[in-house]
């Protein structure tokens, strides 16, 4: 019985460990005028993908210029891989309230 269950720990530990690991792409949901989440935390390497369910059209405009989505209508997506630490502001170009933030880790 002991024997199982130091098995069952490793397991879930190398698991549990991989999990974490793999975890680099963040969804942000466009919906209701507001990105969802509004800040999100990635580290270099990463990949954010914004979908916009909002009925209206939206773009993800980084406040910088170093990324643009163009306009994204509903149930269109658009992904940016960050290769520099740093906080990157952004908004949508139609809806200037709709602000959103990416801090990116080394």
């Amino acid at each position: 019985m002991n024997r199982h269950f130091q098995f069952a720990f490793v397991f879930l530990t190398l698991v549990g460990s991989a999990t974490f690991a793999l975890a680099d792409r963040v969804n942000v949901s466009i919906s209701g005028l507001k990105y969802s989440p509004g800040t999100v935390e990635v580290k270099v390497g990463d990949t954010v993908t914004w979908t916009n369910n909002d009925d209206r059209e939206h773009t993800v405009t980084a406040d910088d210029g170093s990324f643009e989505s163009g306009t994204l209508k509903k149930g269109r997506t658009f992904s940016k891989t960050f290769s520099k630490p740093g906080s990157y502001a952004y908004g949508s170009d139609p809806s200037p309230r709709t602000r959103g933030v990416v801090v990116v880790a080394k």
